[in-house]
């Protein structure tokens, strides 16, 4: 019904134990000031369905909707809708370096959101649906077609790893430098220690 659709696939990103945001479908946005106890509705100025959420700073944050990325400086209460980008995901390491990527795109920005200029590797065609950052330097790419792109310097040079077909990874958690663990299809599970370089199998992966 119309109620489950507004609320599609709700997002939440907290900058502190009070400060919380949450994005969904329709437009929808949501903070809240009080760990969640009640929300207010932030009208961004769209319809369409709001993706991930980041908030570098207490003022500035971006939420991702389709290729538009719409940023805030004053927490939320105003927002423009900046250059347009890749259409997956987005991550941003502080108020001013971000990263965008989708379908064979991987964009950066230095300038808060502002601009933002390719840095995708030569062998990445595939639709990128997870940017992850570990700090300014080191960053995790995922795509669809069973492959994972990273970077040690900020996205200057770019290293590649293939799953099989058949365990495209899905999400990643990026311990420290070295360590990190692979969600994928079919209850798959990897893990590296090498910071990308060799990566093992935990579960699934067959």
């Amino acid at each position: 019904n119309t109620q489950q659709e507004y609320w599609l696939v709700p997002l939440l990103y907290f900058i502190n134990e009070n400060t919380g945001y949450c994005s969904g479908g329709q437009g929808l946005l949501l903070k809240t000031i009080n760990s969640g106890e009640s929300w207010t509705v932030i009208n961004i100025g769209t319809t369409n369905n709001l993706g991930r959420i980041f908030f570098p700073t207490l003022s500035t944050g971006f939420v991702q909707q389709g290729i538009n990325i719409y940023r805030t400086s004053n927490e939320g209460l105003n927002w423009s809708n900046l250059t347009t980008t890749c259409e997956a995901s987005i991550y941003f390491t502080d108020v001013n370096t971000g990263y965008s990527a989708g379908s064979g795109c991987i964009y950066k920005t230095t300038n808060s959101g502002f601009n933002w200029y390719i840095i995708e590797p030569e062998f990445f065609s595939s639709y990128a649906h997870t940017v992850e950052f570990l700090n300014q330097n080191i960053g995790f790419v995922l795509a669809s077609s069973g492959t994972m792109v990273f970077t040690v310097n900020g996205g200057n040079n770019w290293s590649y790893y293939s799953f099989n077909a058949y365990n495209s990874p899905k999400s990643i958690s990026i311990l420290n430098p070295y360590e990190a663990f692979v969600a994928a299809n079919k209850g798959s599970i990897f893990y590296t220690n090498s910071g990308g370089i060799a990566v093992a199998t935990l579960a699934g992966g067959s």
